[in-house]
């Protein structure tokens, strides 16, 4: 066991640590590492532990406010079994708050069927029920010290932060997180789009993602408005150079393995099915369906060998199919992508 000092404030600092980072190994990694095994089980190319370490920090603050406020529970007198309902109530809950963020993320960009997303969430409620129920009630029993070992490997998460916390302890103006892209885009992405074509100047408009009463997402800083669904001003200016009118309105998302980006602009449905490859990574494409065919934006650009195909379901001749093959397995395919 690690030795904890025996000074009072020592071990109620230890005990929020404790408590910070089991919320964090229970309700973020635990979920993450099954939906990981799903996903090496289906064949899908996303780390879903690498983004769930990035919100590493959203659930170590809930862990810690959960501590404090359990702990004020204490300081006033209530008993161990109000402690228990306190965090069977309030752990979950605040689970979906901090996690909003990431489900939007599942919901919208991951390429999983519908039962992973609501498997991952039902994880989440659960183990956070598991957490405010049973681990946050033992830091309370009578002579509870605090163990620590494999939590400090989610503390460690946080070294990379420590520089901006201290710039911002130091002058208040710097922000202690940016938001943006990354640096580095871990996969591609496909960007479905309907085009109205007319004589009116280009518009363009990003997917609709209902926001929370504020406009905001809770625990995301910097961020003002939704994750945007959008096409890029360089892929707005290739169009506008190519001589397109009329209003584009995108419909959707979905991340891809090992690809750049592809943006896919349909404008009625198919008479045959279309099928092209994806760019290579880093590099982005942007397929226009026109009265005359298909029309490729820049025509130059580098394609992977992994075959990206639009089609009519048999079933329902009224949508439109996507389908990615990258050869390491059965083609994955979503429908409806367009619906007519």
């Amino acid at each position: 066991m690690a030795s904890v000092p025996e000074n009072a404030t020592w071990r109620l600092v230890l005990q929020c640590v404790q408590a910070a980072t089991e919320y964090v190994l229970l309700v973020v990694w635990g979920p993450a590492a099954l939906l990981g095994l799903f996903e090496a089980l289906g064949g899908h190319g996303r780390k879903p532990l690498i983004w769930a370490m990035a919100q590493t920090r959203n659930y170590l603050l809930c862990g810690a406010l959960l501590y404090l406020a359990a702990l004020a529970l204490q300081r006033i007198g209530s008993r161990l079994f109000l402690i228990r309902i306190f965090g069977g109530i309030a752990a979950p809950p605040l689970a979906l708050i901090a996690g909003f963020y990431n489900f939007h993320y599942l919901w919208y960009l991951e390429p999983y069927p519908l039962l992973f997303p609501l498997i991952f969430l039902a994880m989440v409620i659960f183990n956070a029920l598991a957490f405010g129920t049973l681990f946050l009630p033992r830091l309370f029993k009578a002579g509870a010290t605090p163990r620590l070992h494999i939590h400090w490997a989610v503390v460690a998460l946080l070294l990379p932060f420590v520089p901006s916390l201290i710039l911002h302890a130091v002058g208040p103006a710097v922000p202690i997180f940016t938001s943006g892209k990354p640096a580095v885009r871990l996969s591609g992405e496909v960007i479905f789009a309907l085009w109205t074509p007319s004589a009116a100047p280009l518009t363009i408009d990003s997917f609709p993602v209902p926001l929370p009463p504020n406009g905001r997402f809770p625990f995301v800083p910097d961020t003002p408005s939704a994750p945007s669904q959008n096409l890029t001003a360089q892929e707005a200016q290739r169009l506008r150079s190519a001589g397109i009118t009329g209003h584009i309105q995108v419909a959707g998302m979905s991340a891809l393995t090992n690809t750049g980006r592809i943006v896919l602009i349909m404008s009625r449905q198919l008479d045959a099915p279309f099928q092209c490859f994806a760019p290579v990574e880093n590099a982005d494409v942007i397929y226009l369906q026109t009265s005359a065919g298909w029309q490729k934006l820049p025509p130059e650009t580098a394609e992977s060998k992994f075959l990206v195909r639009l089609y009519i379901p048999d079933e329902n001749p009224k949508v439109t199919g996507f389908e990615f093959d990258s050869g390491s397995g059965p083609p994955w395919r979503q429908e409806p992508r367009f619906s007519w």
